[in-house]
């Protein structure tokens, strides 16, 4: 693993970093930074275009990337995209969910704020729940992916309503509730994941404070991710 992946990891997604270093196999733990990084790149490209098509021609350029990768011709020389095709080879990922997390971010461009649920909760099930079913597919294959939906929904509503995403009236009334919801029918779920698969959601334990309309402190961060490890609750 290129030692500036792991550090673009850590830098753009803290919460999923720390997650990941409850993952004690080296190999595993690699593939896992691999589609972190991946999910980096694609999130970073609509704060660093100054137009909506800039930012396009950029997403597609990683989707033709991909492209490469899943029908194993010649990759790009390019370190992430170098990673993600060893990760992919080795572990089989869904061409399915790796393609969403581009759609999601040529989708959302534009930056507007979600005034509809539906369509903010389609967005979170093409980012945060596929990244974290594609890193259940590195941590534990064959696991039913549906254990981690409702966890990743509720971490990624929280990190929507802090972002500014949703309108006042969603903000206020239905992005609490709807948080609470999963975060119930979640803790249900995820009591069926194998050990070794809970760093795929072990982020998620940062969402009660999200809620709050607060950034946990890297201290505070640590220690939650630890405890719900611990656990195994989030």
């Amino acid at each position: 693993m290129d030692d500036n992946i792991e550090a673009e990891v850590r830098r753009a997604d803290p919460d999923r970093w720390l997650a990941s270093r409850l993952i004690s196999d080296g190999a595993v733990r690699t593939d896992v930074l691999a589609v972190l990084a991946f999910d980096a790149e694609l999130a970073r490209v609509r704060a660093v275009v100054s137009e909506a098509l800039l930012g396009e021609i950029r997403l597609t350029w990683w989707q033709e990337a991909l492209d490469e990768i899943t029908q194993q011709r010649p990759v790009r020389r390019h370190p992430t995209v170098q990673a993600l095709a060893l990760s992919i080879q080795s572990r089989d990922l869904s061409r399915v969910l790796l393609s969403s997390l581009i759609e999601a971010r040529i989708e959302d461009l534009d930056g507007a704020v979600f005034g509809d649920p539906d369509k903010a909760m389609a967005h979170i099930d093409q980012t945060s729940v596929a990244l974290s079913a594609l890193i259940l597919q590195i941590l534990s294959p064959g696991t039913d992916l549906h254990t981690v939906q409702a966890v990743s929904r509720a971490y990624g509503l929280a990190r929507l309503r802090l972002a500014g995403r949703l309108t006042p009236e969603l903000a206020t009334g239905w992005a609490p509730q709807r948080i609470s919801a999963d975060l119930a029918l979640g803790a249900q779920a995820i009591r069926a994941l194998p050990v070794e698969a809970f760093p795929a959601i072990a982020h998620c334990a940062l969402t009660k404070s999200l809620a709050k309309g607060r950034e946990p402190g890297p201290l505070t961060k640590r220690a939650l991710i630890f405890w719900a490890s611990l656990t195994g609750r989030v």
